[in-house]
């Protein structure tokens, strides 16, 4: 082992106090030093913790002395919380081990605010990425404005519930879904809306459209169009037909229509 120009214990404590991570040195589970850097990110003296074992810690940092955790978080004194990535050496010439943590905090809040943000871009973006369709949020949307015009002004309208299975062992069953998919969009009317409410699911909606109309639209798409879809063949395809009912809100109709489904 390289050897240090001096042995100064001071020196050498000094070193360890400037470090850019924390460090506990344990014997007989008992702290018997902590560097500065440590003291600081856990808001302690650095010598309040020297001494004590686990049992003795506040309730909040007990956890510090985990043999088995590499990452911990710790609750201090006045409720902040510290993330900590921590690595354990034993030291069995001294019979004592060392303890080095990494301040990690910023970093768990900034992955967290990443997860708020992707939630927050997902939630606006109202398309589905397979199918190029509305995704279940933009559809769900689409359903209860069309809920509030027929309750203003007491216009019908119908939804279908698509439900499409691939064959097993499909290579790209998105790729596919993607071609049906469009092939049921080309056939709609332009005020009529399709959105995906799950990986198996699709949602029409049709203003003005009585559900007796809607069931002869089943029929075509279902003999006219799917049969001859590129990607269609072997494919499981099921449809649900209801209108909107006084009294109905998204639920109940969403209720009424995935039935078969369950």
């Amino acid at each position: 082992m390289p050897q240090l120009p001096s042995a100064d214990p001071e020196l050498i404590l000094n070193v360890l106090d400037q470090a850019p991570l924390g460090v506990v040195l344990v014997r007989a589970r008992r702290i018997l030093w902590l560097n500065e850097r440590l003291a600081e990110t856990l808001r302690v003296a650095p010598d309040a913790l020297a001494g004590k074992q686990r049992e003795e810690l506040p309730a909040g940092l007990a956890s510090l002395l985990d043999e088995q955790a590499e990452e911990l978080t710790l609750t201090l004194a006045d409720g902040a919380r510290r993330h900590l990535r921590r690595r354990r050496v034993i030291l069995p010439a001294w019979e004592a081990e060392v303890y080095y943590f990494d301040d990690i905090t910023d970093l768990r809040a900034l992955e967290a605010e990443r997860e708020r943000l992707q939630i927050l871009v997902d939630t606006l973006d109202n398309r589905d990425g397979e199918t190029g369709l509305k995704n279940r949020n933009a559809i769900l949307l689409a359903l209860e404005n069309q809920i509030s015009r027929s309750r203003r002004y007491g216009n019908p309208f119908s939804v279908i519930r698509l439900r499409l299975v691939p064959p097993a062992g499909l290579a790209e069953p998105g790729q596919a879904l993607g071609e049906i998919s469009r092939e049921f969009n080309s056939q709609l009317r332009w005020a009529d809306d399709i959105g995906r409410l799950d990986a198996e699911t699709l949602l029409l909606i049709l203003p003005e459209t009585t559900q007796r109309d809607a069931e002869d639209l089943t029929v075509k798409l279902g003999h006219e169009r799917v049969a001859l879809a590129s990607r269609a063949e072997g494919w499981f395809i099921d449809f649900a037909v209801t209108d909107w009912r006084q009294g109905d809100d998204a639920r109940k109709l969403l209720d009424r229509v995935c039935a078969s489904d369950k």
